[in-house]
C-alpha cells in the first residue's frame, strides 16, 4: 500500500486577538490552510462518486462541501454539535452523502477504507497522545494511494506558546505513519 502524505507545519502565525481557534467555525481563521486542501483535490478526478473521505475537526465544512459536490461520501467529527448541523444543512443543497460524529478524537469510529484523510486547524488542539494514535490508525483504514493532508503547529506557533495546542515537527508526523 502506498500512502501519499502532504504535511503542513505552521511555525509562526501572528494572531490578532479576534483570531481565536473558537472562531474557526465562523470562518475567520485558518484561511491559508484552504490552499493545502485545494492542492490535495487536484490529485483526484473531478468527479469521484465512490471516493470516501474522513475529516478530523470539520469546522464550518468548507472542505467537506467541496468533496460532496464531487460525489464523495464524507464523514467528519467535531466536539461542537453546531458544526455537524451546519454541514448537514449545507450538504442537502447538493444531495450529498455526509455523516457527522459529535465526538473527540479519541472516540472517532473509522470503518471501511478511505481515499482521503484530512484535518486543517484541528488536530493540534486535541490530546497529543490520542492524536498520534489516531494518525497511526489511519493506515489501517486506507485504500491504495490514500492521501493524508494534515496540519500541525511547530514549537514557535502562537497557539503552542499560549498552551492551547501541542506542537509537532514534520519528522515526528512522518514517523507516525
Amino acid at each position: 500500500m502506498r500512502i501519499i502524505i502532504i504535511c503542513f507545519c505552521l511555525i509562526n502565525s501572528a494572531l490578532a486577538e479576534s483570531n481565536k481557534w473558537e472562531n474557526y467555525i465562523n470562518q475567520s481563521v485558518g484561511a491559508p490552510l484552504y490552499y493545502l486542501h485545494e492542492s490535495a483535490l487536484y490529485l483526484f478526478p473531478s468527479q469521484c462518486p465512490n471516493c470516501r473521505a474522513f475529516s478530523f475537526g470539520s469546522g464550518p465544512g468548507n472542505e467537506e462541501i467541496d468533496l460532496v459536490k464531487k460525489g464523495w461520501v464524507v464523514t467528519s467529527n467535531g466536539i461542537n454539535p453546531l458544526s455537524g448541523s451546519i454541514i448537514t444543512e449545507r450538504v442537502k443543497i447538493f444531495h450529498g452523502r455526509f455523516a457527522f460524529q459529535n465526538v473527540d478524537f479519541a472516540s472517532i469510529k473509522l470503518n471501511g477504507q478511505y481515499d482521503y484523510f484530512f484535518s486543517f486547524f484541528a488536530l493540534p488542539f486535541g490530546d497529543k497522545k490520542e492524536v498520534q494514535k489516531l494518525v497511526r490508525h489511519m493506515s489501517l483504514y486506507s485504500k491504495k494511494d490514500t492521501l493524508i493532508a494534515l496540519n500541525f503547529f511547530g514549537p514557535e506557533n502562537d497557539f503552542v506558546k499560549k498552551g492551547v495546542a501541542f506542537s509537532m515537527e514534520h519528522e515526528e508526523v512522518i514517523k507516525l505513519l
